[in-house]
């Protein structure tokens, strides 16, 4: 249940019960744009994508617990 937006813009997803996610990013201009990972109970995490190489698998990203 992550939420995956794009800063600065209105353009974001939810993952799946597993993480996974797809966001349609090649309608950006800018050489790169930064993800906003965030979830209930966890940091959130600034992710920057490089969107001349996409597609783009991001591998795993683990967000902290909040204490």
């Amino acid at each position: 249940g992550a939420v995956i937006k794009v800063k600065e813009a209105t353009t974001g997803t939810v993952a799946d019960i597993n993480g996974n996610f797809m966001l349609n990013l090649k309608y950006f201009e800018e050489a790169s744009v930064t993800l906003q990972i965030a979830m209930v109970g966890y940091e959130s995490k600034d992710v920057m994508i490089n969107t001349n190489k996409l597609p783009h698998d991001l591998g795993k990203i683990t967000l902290k617990k909040e204490e």
